[in-house]
């Protein structure tokens, strides 16, 4: 895929807003268990997020400094069976993070004219207790293939992460993606700025996230 120079000497354009960290997800086989090895791990305990209407997950949500947070994500109780991708998940597993955007038709504009191609916008809906639900719209990149690395979202303004409440003193630490496409991946933050500095990029055949927390119980890290 041939990406197009960044050109911003010059732009009359309007000025997008920088992007911003949202959240980062914590996959695990058990919400009540992955609940649990969070808490022990960090001292912080996750609060019940919600089922999402339009998948087999359900997940739980704990908050950051800086207006963002984790979610711990797993396979719905009711489910006959454990999905695939989740059987093979043994404790918690960094697969993604998702970073907020102004406007998701513009974004998604904006990275196509600089070589990207995406899935189109997408909806998602996470009910909580009736009639509380929270819902964005969201883009992926599909060339090149970024499955949740990272998703790009933009919440109803009724919804997280201003809704929820950090404990004050936790917050991220570091961020790394490790992906095949690195020098993609960085062509788009930077040509469209970021507010959050602990992210790293470097460069793996395959795709993973590692990330560390400040928490009650020290500095914790998840994906190493």
């Amino acid at each position: 895929m041939a990406l197009l120079p960044i050109l911003l000497m010059g732009c009359t354009c309007s000025v997008e807003p920088p992007l911003q960290l949202d959240h980062i997800v914590l996959a695990t086989n058990n919400l009540d268990e992955g609940i649990k090895e969070f808490q022990n791990s960090t001292g912080l305990r996750p609060t019940y997020g919600g089922r999402h209407a339009n998948s087999y997950t359900h997940s739980a949500t704990v908050a950051l400094k800086g207006n963002m947070y984790v979610e711990i994500l797993a396979p719905k109780d009711n489910l006959d069976s454990i999905p695939a991708f989740f059987q093979k998940i043994h404790g918690l597993t960094p697969i993604g993070f998702a970073v907020s955007v102004n406007d998701v038709s513009r974004f998604k504009r904006r990275i196509e004219t600089l070589g990207f191609q995406t899935n189109g916008i997408n909806n998602w809906l996470r009910k909580k207790t009736e009639p509380e639900e929270f819902q964005c719209n969201f883009i992926m990149t599909n060339d090149p293939q970024l499955t949740m690395n990272p998703l790009f979202v933009n919440w109803s303004e009724s919804a997280e992460p201003s809704s929820l409440e950090s404990d004050g003193s936790s917050y991220l630490k570091s961020l790394e993606l490790a992906t095949p496409y690195k020098e993609e991946v960085e062509q788009l933050f930077v040509s469209n700025r970021t507010l959050f500095q602990q992210l790293k990029f470097s460069k793996r055949q395959q795709a993973k996230i590692r990330f560390a927390l400040q928490t009650p119980k020290g500095l914790i890290k998840f994906g190493e």
